[in-house]
Formats: C-alpha cells, sequence, structure tokens
C-alpha cells in the first residue's frame, strides 16, 4: 500500500481521501469498456494519489464489481456491473487445449488473421473461445465452435458460436434488453428470431452433411427421423 508509516492525518482527513479514492476508481470503470489490466493500473495510481493502504477492485455476484479501499477505515464503492474489454491474447495452454475442440483450428486462425488486422471484432472472436474453454472447464463435453447450420436447400443461414451438450450459446454484443431487442429489424432481428427457434427446438435445419436436425437444449441435436 501507499500509505506513510508516519501519517499525519487525523482520521477524518484519511476517511475523506478514502472516500475520494473509493469514488474516482468507481467514476473510472462506470466510464467505459476497461480490461483488468488497466482497471488495476489506475487504481495503483489512486491508491498513491490519496495514500491508502489498499484499492482493489473486487468481484460480486450477479456479474457486478466494486471498488474496496482500506486505509484505517474501510470502504466498499458501488456495486456495478461492468463489461470488461476481452483484448487478452489466449494463452499457449488455451490455444493447445482450444485446438482440439471441434472448430477450435479454425477460430485460431479466425483470431490470428483478426489481431493481423488489428480489427474490432477481435474482442468477441476471443469471447467466444474462452467460453468454450469455461464450459469445458465446468465439465461439459461435445463443445463445437461455430456450428454451421443450413436450410432445407443447403443455404448457410447462420452459425451457433458454441455449442454443448447442454446448451447453445451465442456471444453477442450491443442492447439485447427488452426494449433492445424491440429496436432489431431486418438481418439482425431473423437471425435473433432464428436463434430463439434453434434454442427452443421448434426450428428444424441442416447440418453440413445434409441430415435434418433440431436443437433439443436437454439431448442436444437429435435427428429427425
Amino acid at each position: 500500500g501507499s500509505k506513510p508509516e508516519d501519517d499525519k492525518r487525523t482520521p477524518d482527513e484519511m476517511k475523506k481521501d478514502l472516500h475520494a479514492g473509493v469514488k474516482e476508481g468507481t467514476e473510472f470503470i462506470k466510464g467505459g469498456q476497461k480490461t483488468k489490466k488497466e482497471i488495476n493500473t489506475k487504481l495503483k495510481k489512486l491508491e498513491g494519489k490519496y495514500l491508502l493502504e489498499e484499492l482493489k477492485l473486487v468481484t460480486d455476484k450477479g456479474d457486478k464489481v466494486h471498488i474496496h479501499g482500506k486505509v484505517n477505515p474501510e470502504e466498499d464503492g458501488d456495486k456495478i456491473v461492468v463489461d470488461f474489454q476481452n483484448d487478452i491474447a489466449l494463452s499457449n495452454d488455451e490455444k493447445t487445449t482450444l485446438a482440439k475442440l471441434p472448430g477450435g483450428k479454425e477460430k485460431l486462425n479466425e483470431i490470428d488473421d483478426l489481431t493481423k488486422g488489428n480489427s474490432d471484432k477481435l474482442p468477441a472472436s476471443l469471447a467466444e473461445a474462452r467460453t468454450a474453454l469455461d464450459a469445458l472447464k465446468s465439465g461439459q463435453e461435445n463443445i463445437v465452435l461455430e456450428r454451421q447450420i443450413f436450410n432445407a436447400k443447403s443455404k448457410l443461414i447462420g452459425e451457433l458460436d458454441v455449442l454443448t451438450d447442454g446448451e447453445m450459446i451465442e456471444v453477442k454484443s450491443g442492447d439485447y434488453s427488452d426494449e433492445g431487442i424491440s429496436k432489431l429489424s431486418g438481418r439482425d432481428m431473423t437471425q435473433f428470431t432464428r436463434n430463439i427457434g434453434f434454442f427452443k427446438g421448434t426450428m428444424k435445419f441442416f447440418d453440413e452433411k445434409g441430415l435434418c436436425r433440431r436443437l433439443n437444449i436437454f439431448t442436444n441435436l437429435e435427428d429427425i427421423k
């Protein structure tokens, strides 16, 4: 920490500095997408600025985080939802594991191309890769990335980002709240409607071998007899 051993501040002054540090740290992460590295670097600077013993990011339940500060008294900031910018490269171990999954090598090639092109689609692609890895760590089986789906005329109509024995996972950015969905139109609305049909098992589709399938969230992919 940055709190000096011979701190001359009064308890009230320390409490005031603590509150200022927690508040400024909270406002920083509310300001937009940040990587955890950027947040930790900022908090370390604030720790020195306000002579705090500790200022750190704490993860709560329900995808929320808050700033926790300590000098002599302690203080916790408001709990907020933060969409961390997913721009951290995959480790070699993660790449090795991903390459063993169906569609994994193709996903790694996509990530390499997006990285070379400095594409703004890279965070979403990395998020899909890590979603598959997280599913594997949680014990799920038969994980497939980028499952292509076709209509009866063998026309490609979409891809399922991550498919497991028990889940169909679509990694999306943007506003998918009830209000956001109401604003979808055209291709976005068509894809959203299809995804709902696939998930509920009410829509039939074909795989790359021409087999008629449907997605059942309890038994994964079923052949249509």
